[in-house]
């Protein structure tokens, strides 16, 4: 976990939470919904070594996994697919979590970077994309 009593509804081990509070219709708040800077743009498989003392801690202990630079690669594919940055579809993927009513909690340094994550809002994604970019499936 990034931090002691830290609650996540992420991964296979959590399906069963994500549909209780799908069946709920209870909103949830996610807190460092890019990964406390993972998915930020500025971190890639080929710069990590090079830039990790720039990222708290956690980042390096709890998603510079193999599996996450598995997402990684596949969010940078498709921002480059849909001509946006990896941000925007990282959010898109947490907002648009299928039954979840998630509002994404975001910290940014700039009022660019803000209005730039804002436009995650306007990315669609379909349901073998979100499948895809979670390691569900091999093709969308």
């Amino acid at each position: 976990e990034p931090w002691p009593d830290c609650f996540t509804i992420s991964g296979p081990q959590n399906a069963q939470d994500r549909q209780w509070y799908a069946g709920q219709k209870m909103p949830l708040f996610t807190w460092s919904s890019l990964a406390q800077g993972f998915f930020s743009g500025r971190i890639t498989r080929s710069n990590w070594e090079q830039v990790k003392e720039d990222f708290p801690e956690p980042v390096e202990r709890c998603y510079a996994r193999d599996d996450n630079w598995d997402r990684m690669d596949r969010v940078e594919e498709l921002a480059k697919e849909k001509d946006t940055s990896v941000p925007q579809v990282a959010l898109a993927y947490t907002l648009q979590n299928p039954g979840l009513d998630v509002y994404a909690l975001i910290g940014t340094f700039t009022g660019d970077e803000f209005s730039e994550n804002i436009r995650a809002l306007e990315i669609k994604l379909t349901p073998e994309e979100i499948d895809w970019l979670d390691l569900r499936r091999d093709t969308r």
